[in-house]
């Protein structure tokens, strides 16, 4: 599939970010898409983000600083859990790429955006 413009241009900038966070951010785009391909690549507030493409309503995005932050935007969000209490995550620190933490971003994904 054909990139578009604004894919390019948030590869072009997750690509001048510093080592770890340019590896950890490129391959967070390469989950985002291929998990839920029907978003679409954008920008909010300069940072990475990603649109329902119908809506055209932030669902998730990412940032760094001392680490990768990876969050839920919007609707999109996780169901509570009977016996877990009324306090639910949105936003999670990622210090380094490796299988466990892809399978749990590809869940949150999954759970997350309807």
């Amino acid at each position: 599939m054909e990139k578009s413009q604004t894919e390019i241009k948030l590869i072009n900038k997750v690509s001048k970010y510093k080592e770890p966070f340019r590896t950890i951010c490129l391959r967070l785009h390469e989950i985002i898409m291929e998990t839920k391909p029907e978003l679409m690549p954008s920008f909010m507030y300069g940072m990475p983000a990603y649109r329902n493409k119908e809506t055209r309503e932030i669902l998730c995005f990412f940032r760094h600083d001392d680490y990768v932050t990876f969050g839920l935007q919007g609707s999109a969000k996780l169901e509570f859990r009977e016996g877990e209490g009324k306090i639910q995550p949105i936003a999670w620190y990622i210090e380094e790429m490796n299988q466990a933490v892809e399978k749990q971003i590809k869940e949150i994904l999954k759970q997350a955006i309807k």
